[in-house]
């Protein structure tokens, strides 16, 4: 197990943030990182507890050498009982950028819900997202032979009618994390919680990198 781990780390650039799901892909990079001191650069965030408000004010904190999370949502914003599932109903036709998207969802104005029958609520208004991508920011890890297919911006569609706490705290990441730090999914993580990012995922050892340009690494060709 502690190998396994190990080779999870070692998949991962310098001070990368890499997404687990279950615990077989969670405990023992814990145990590499805690008793073996290996690889505290990196920030573990077990998509199953981010749907718990006490797990994410521990991802927001520094943990070893590893800096919290990128986020904007604050802790009201995302306390149990707050935005646990928040509707997708759609407003748009184009991409609309993920930073603005976030901010809709951010916002407590009544303009920014709709009515349930649990009261008023925040919804997402697209399922089509999109995010810049600052070019000068990542020719530092693109390999040169793939410089000239580095896009503007990538786009992607959010699948279902909703998002639940753990993928609005992903598009918060995405949302901030401005090409700063290498973000990864580790191969066991479901494809449901890839987030429709799959058409941007190089496959790196045992984890998805999402990079700026458009891959075949989940189909494996």
């Amino acid at each position: 197990a502690l190998e396994v781990a190990k080779n999870y780390l070692d998949s991962c650039d310098k001070n990368a943030i890499i997404f687990t799901n279950g615990d077989n892909d969670t405990f023992p990079l814990w145990y590499a990182q805690e008793v073996e001191n290996y690889r505290t650069d990196i920030k573990v965030v077990n998509l199953s507890l981010f749907n718990t408000s006490w797990y994410i004010d521990q991802m927001k904190r520094a943990t070893y050498e590893a800096m919290p999370i990128p986020s904007s949502l604050t802790q009201s914003e995302y306390r149990t009982g707050t935005r646990d599932y928040t509707i997708i109903q759609e407003r748009f036709k184009d991409h609309v950028d993920v930073k603005s998207v976030i901010r809709f969802i951010r916002d407590n104005s009544s303009k920014a819900k709709i009515r349930t029958s649990a009261g008023l609520k925040n919804y997402c208004p697209t399922k089509k997202l999109k995010l810049k991508v600052d070019k000068s920011k990542v020719m530092s890890f693109v390999p040169k032979q793939y410089h000239k297919k580095i896009v503007d911006e990538i786009k992607w569609s959010i699948k279902g009618n909703g998002l639940y706490k753990n993928k609005l705290m992903v598009l918060d990441i995405l949302a901030n994390f401005n090409w700063e730090r290498p973000i990864y999914f580790a191969v066991t993580v479901g494809k449901d919680n890839f987030m429709g990012l799959e058409n941007y995922f190089q496959l790196e050892g045992l984890a998805y990198r999402l990079v700026p340009y458009q891959t075949n690494s989940i189909n494996g060709q």
